[in-house]
């Protein structure tokens, strides 16, 4: 956060202490200024995705203006289009795009290519749906009347920016041209002054600038979040006297995912109506960044002669910091639904929203996620899925995100390379404690197990709490898809019966994408001891549950040392066969280690007992 000492002339109103809000233009009463049409068009599966995109577009134009027509799936039909383009400053498309060159020909009169597509009833049953599609291409969008130095930004289409769909390769610098100088001509033909196709993202910048910032298209579009900074300037074909600009990925240059087609040199301020009459004047007059609170100035109260001459603007400045699973090496997982490493997961340390893109090792876009929360920090998760819902096939991918805070700080791009790798998952254990000791056989094994998805070479071992392989199953064996089994009695590899702890089993299977490592804990002793909190604080409430590895004569009872406090002790009730639970209140005493002892008589009329030791704060 940071403080910024402004004059606040002319801001108080009628001596009450309202201010004017601190921003660069005030929100609007409903259905004044510039109209902003935002349509949805219909995208099957996906098509829930690019509302919730279109709410967040809405959400920000809504500040500025009053005048915001919404045309969603499944009602997005050519006429509700229509009426809601014509007369509009601002308008907003995601869906489909079909354009050209195109890998599946092209129609003499591009009836289908370089516009929406949206919804149709192609059933004749009075209903549309979200997966009912029709293009309507240029001779379409050339009939459409956006209002004078109109704006259109296309969010999330194939072609619009030049680019190919996903999975497929990148075009060529000039078939990139040519697809983002087409998809812009009708748009353009119809009265729009330019034509902006963003492929990647539909930041709320690209809105929000429009209003509060006064710069030519050409400055807004270089500047804009993401930006790589590899402009390449051509003079359109379709259209003369306009020019077109691509922002590559990279220099080579590949991954067209940014355009702008039409007059580059119109402002922004021409495009909304908004004022800057007082920019370069006075400081109260500028954009301000970002969430802005005001104070009065010198301790004195609003609607003052001192109040109406200096008051403190206090500005978030700071953008929020993104954490990504993994480190410097390739993240490793695999979404197979065991609920192991099935995500590569994003968070953001304050609220707002974060916003990922993920590249093949071939650099073609494969999936775009995003995410927001209000109140709390916002997290992301992508599950290996391609737009459209279908798996990705195993292999690398670059997974880039960013964080944007509710005042609009962004934090800088987080990029991680990941490896998506089905082949092993479903590592188990068939009971989570055995007591080879007790003399019970049916307690006294578990059986170990893995299913592989695809031939790997895999390393099988039962592993002590100190990382160090006490059994080995397989070592560097070659095996087959399937599930895996081995019938473990806690024995190590001399044939002697193992201490008792905790220990896992743990397999290592590599194959032609990555070697993928997973483990499953088995416990021997008499008693798995869990708790609900891992690091309870003193006077909390504990939930303590102990699954007991042989027949019990009566419920165990549960005994609680803390530092400081005399042991005490209840009697634990029966949730499950061989499950038991007691929530208790802990006492006030010294912090320290926290032990939590389990006690029962066994069938055969022995004494077990099974701990467990926790940090107490």
């Amino acid at each position: 956060m940071r403080k910024l000492a402004v004059a606040l002339v002319a801001l108080i109103v009628a001596g009450l202490g309202v201010v004017a809000p601190a921003t660069a233009m005030p929100v609007r009463a409903a259905g004044a200024g510039p109209k902003v049409a935002i349509i949805v068009g219909a995208t099957g599966s996906v098509t829930p995705t690019y509302r919730a995109y279109a709410d967040q577009v809405y959400a920000t134009a809504i500040q500025y203006t009053g005048n915001v027509v919404r045309v969603y799936s499944p009602d997005a039909t050519w006429p509700r289009v229509q009426a809601a383009v014509n007369g509009a400053s601002i308008i907003v498309y995601l869906g489909h795009g079909n354009g050209w060159p195109s890998p599946y020909g092209n129609d003499a009169a591009y009836t289908t290519k370089d516009g929406f597509g949206l919804n149709y009833d192609a059933n004749g049953d009075g209903v549309t749906t979200d997966s009912e599609l029709r293009y309507y291409g240029e001779p379409s969008i050339r009939t459409l009347r956006p209002a004078p130095n109109a704006v259109v930004l296309l969010f999330h289409l194939c072609y619009a920016s030049g680019n190919s769909e996903p999975g497929k390769p990148d075009p060529t610098l000039a078939v990139a041209q040519q697809r983002a100088d087409n998809y812009a001509a009708p748009f353009l033909a119809a009265g729009a002054k330019a034509v902006i196709a963003i492929g990647h993202s539909h930041d709320p910048y690209y809105i929000s600038a429009l209003f509060t910032a006064n710069e030519s298209i050409r400055d807004y579009w270089t500047s804009a979040p993401g930006a790589h900074g590899n402009v390449l300037q051509t003079a359109s074909v379709r259209t003369p006297g306009a020019s077109e600009l691509l922002d590559p990925d990279y220099p080579t240059p590949a991954g067209f995912w940014r355009s702008a087609t039409g007059d580059l040199a119109l402002s922004t301020a021409a495009v909304t109506g908004a004022s800057f009459a007082g920019t370069g004047a006075d400081p109260a007059q500028q954009p301000v960044p970002g969430n802005a609170t005001l104070t009065p100035g010198g301790g004195t109260p609003y609607g003052t002669a001192a109040d109406a001459a200096h008051s403190d603007i206090t500005v978030d400045a700071t953008a929020p910091t993104l954490s990504v699973s993994g480190g410097p090496g390739p993240f490793v997982f695999s979404p197979n639904g065991d609920g192991v490493s099935d995500v590569v997961a994003m968070a953001s340390s304050e609220a707002g929203a974060i916003r990922a893109t993920v590249l093949s090792a071939a650099g073609a876009m494969v999936a775009q996620i995003s995410g927001s929360a209000a109140g709390k920090a916002a997290r992301l998760s992508w599950d290996g899925t391609a737009v459209g819902g279908l798996p990705v096939p195993d292999g690398a991918y670059t997974l880039t995100a960013t964080a944007t805070d509710p005042a609009g700080n962004s934090s800088p791009a987080v990029t991680r390379p990941v490896i998506v790798d089905r082949t092993l998952g479903f590592v188990a254990s068939s009971r989570p404690v055995i007591l080879p000791q007790g003399g019970d056989p049916a307690a006294s094994a578990t059986v170990l197990s893995f299913r592989l998805a695809g031939p790997a070479t895999v390393s099988w071992t039962v592993i002590n709490g100190k990382g160090v392989a006490v059994r080995t199953i397989t070592a560097g064996t070659a095996l087959g898809v399937g599930t895996h089994t081995f019938s473990w009695d806690g024995r190590d590899d001399a044939g002697a019966l193992v201490p008792r702890g905790v220990y896992r089993s743990q397999v290592v299977a590599e194959d032609s994408v990555a070697t993928v490592t997973q483990r499953a804990p088995v416990t021997v002793g008499a008693f798995l001891v869990t708790a609900s909190v891992a690091a309870p604080g003193r006077g909390q409430r504990l939930t303590v549950t102990a699954s007991a590895a042989v027949g019990l004569k009566s419920a165990p009872r549960l005994v609680v040392r803390q530092p400081g406090a005399k042991p005490w002790s209840v009697a634990m009730a029966k949730v499950a066969p061989g499950v038991f639970r007691a929530t208790v209140t802990l006492r006030a005493s010294s912090a320290g280690t926290l032990r939590l002892q389990v006690t029962g008589a066994a069938a055969n009329g022995t004494l077990q007992q099974g701990s467990l030791s926790l940090r107490l704060r």
